[in-house]
């Protein structure tokens, strides 16, 4: 078989390994929201009369709503793009991806502080105002870097070495680099924590911290990981007519537009594992106090019996 031939065979293979890799997406992504709303109501039923809207209008339930469309928003225009060789689709689509993308991403880092602000109180306190910079910054540059992009996408669709795409990266490795150091920063303090709970007695041992810590450890490999392969593809002008490489961007591709579906997944596991903590805290607060009313109602028994006896002794040697 030719190298031509060989190469419309891989991209027909690849068409249906996007499309699969789609619909799993979207089933999945069907599946968290349900997954949810099951938290929702669960949460709803625990609240001891607080409403249904206030159980629902949190920014954490928010931020994972709005990370769920937005990855399924990705990995349909990047399906779209992949199968479609129309100009104005190729843009439209583009376009489509570079905004939901920049989106997840902005999301993931808020998301990432919403949870582990707790931790770095604890940590590094002086260090809030400094990272509260980084969550304004970060989509500044995404914006700039997608504009540039998008630019270079109109001037030459066909290289990543215009002048616009150059600049792109500038910002690209910028917004990078803050979300790197974010998330470094983050795991250096979920380690501290974990680690002073071990060495040093005085690190308050707080349950719901602890999952905090383990899930947010996790969490933050997986957004390195995701990084990493977004440099690789993004950065590196493929060619598309050599076999290996084609090969080797659907492979890549294919993890990349994976990863964001088992971040969210962790994010509900996180989110699960921290209202059974709550949980478990209510019930021991419940057990503690009526524990303390069956000792306070057995010591004033006790005194009562005594304060009897003391008054029936008094009267018999009287």
């Amino acid at each position: 078989m030719s190298d031509d031939a060989q190469l419309q065979a891989l991209f027909a293979l690849s068409n249906k390994i996007f499309l699969n890799l789609m619909w799993t997406v979207v089933n999945l992504s069907a599946i968290q929201l349900i997954v949810m709303f099951i938290q929702i109501a669960s949460s709803f039923q625990s609240s001891n009369g607080a409403s249904l809207w206030k159980a629902t209008n949190t920014p954490i339930n928010w931020m994972i709503l709005f990370m769920v469309l937005s990855n399924v928003g990705i990995i349909i225009a990047f399906y779209e793009y992949w199968i479609n060789s129309d100009f104005v689709v190729e843009v439209t689509t583009y376009t489509l991806v570079t905004i939901f993308s920049s989106l997840l991403q902005t999301l993931m880092m808020q998301m990432s502080w919403n949870r582990g602000k707790p931790v770095i109180e604890v940590i590094w306190p002086s260090s809030v105002k400094y990272v509260r910079v980084a969550l304004i910054a970060y989509p500044l540059l995404q914006i700039f870097q997608n504009v540039l992009y998008l630019a270079s996408y109109f001037v030459d669709p066909s290289t990543n070495a215009t002048p616009e795409w150059i600049a792109g990266n500038v910002f690209f490795y910028s917004s990078s680099g803050v979300l790197i150091i974010f998330d470094a920063f983050g795991l250096i303090c979920y380690f501290l924590y974990l680690k002073g709970l071990i060495n040093d007695r005085q690190t308050p041992d707080i349950g719901r911290l602890k999952i905090i810590c383990r899930y947010g450890i996790a969490s933050i490999i997986l957004t390195f990981c995701w990084l990493i392969l977004l440099g690789v593809i993004d950065t590196i002008d493929w060619d598309l007519g050599n076999l290996f490489e084609q090969q080797v961007i659907i492979t890549l591709n294919t993890i990349y537009y994976s990863l964001p579906t088992l971040y969210i997944f962790l994010q509900l596991c996180m989110k699960w594992a921290l209202h059974n903590e709550r949980g478990r805290s209510v019930s021991q607060r419940h057990n503690t106090i009526e524990h303390a009313k069956k000792a306070m109602t057995k010591m004033t028994s006790m005194a009562a019996g005594s304060v009897a006896r003391a008054s029936a002794s008094g009267i018999g040697t009287s």
